[in-house]
């Protein structure tokens, strides 16, 4: 029997979502997350990160990790992720930023891509995310990243590793 009160049918679809799981609920409210909107969430949260970082603070950090994560998860590989999050048309920072914030944005999203990959490597999950048994070295692709940068990268995601 279907009232037609809206009151009724409000709470008969309230009692529906409550008996949904939470990650049910998430992932009915999630808006189709693009390639556009992942390098906005990285544009958004990468200034912010480094200001909270500077006075102790690392939830913002979190973020800018998550954002990264969900380009690693859509297997946008960086070589096209990165200009994405370049020509991003929200600018946060208010200012073009410098090569320097330009290269250690790129390297924090290697290193977040690096320890995901290692991550599901060591955890064989790799083929559930469409992987050839090598890794997400596709998606990690960067050729005009610097080998100094590389290596920094390599050591950084080595240490992390070792924590876990």
């Amino acid at each position: 029997f279907h009232h037609p009160s809206s009151q009724l049918s409000f709470s008969t679809n309230a009692k529906n979502e409550e008996s949904k799981t939470p990650q049910e609920r998430f992932n009915n409210s999630k808006e189709e997350v693009t390639p556009e909107k992942v390098a906005e969430m990285i544009e958004v949260s990468f200034l912010q990160s480094c200001l909270q970082l500077s006075q102790g603070y690392v939830d913002v950090l979190k973020l800018f990790i998550v954002a990264v994560q969900a380009g690693y998860e859509r297997r946008l590989p960086l070589k096209e992720l990165i200009p994405l999050v370049e020509v991003c048309p929200v600018n946060s920072a208010g200012r073009e930023l410098m090569k320097e914030e330009k290269s250690l944005r790129d390297e924090w999203m290697l290193v977040v891509y690096s320890v995901l990959d290692s991550l599901m490597t060591r955890n064989d999950v790799d083929s559930s995310l469409g992987g050839n048994g090598k890794g997400g070295d596709e998606l990690m692709l960067v050729e005009d990243m610097e080998t100094t940068s590389k290596k920094r990268v390599r050591k950084v995601v080595q240490s992390v590793l070792k924590i876990q």
